[in-house]
């Protein structure tokens, strides 16, 4: 059971950090319009993702949770 919950917990980290990394590259793709932002702005674009990148890694564990 331990390392099947270990498991879920390192593939729910890689995703997270996936997809911070695809907002960081998309700011950075998009240097006109992101670099006029606040430094607030840029935060919370990461706060209000939390919700979204949380409920597609939901989806993504689906059918590893079902197979396991």
């Amino acid at each position: 059971m331990k390392p099947r919950l270990q498991y879920f917990i390192i593939y729910i980290l890689f995703w997270y950090c996936f997809f911070i990394i695809c907002k960081l590259i998309f700011l950075f793709y998009h240097n006109a319009q992101s670099f006029e932002l606040s430094f607030t702005d840029w935060i919370n674009v990461f706060i209000h993702g939390i919700k979204l990148d949380l409920s597609t890694i939901g989806y993504i564990l689906s059918f590893p949770v079902v197979v396991l």
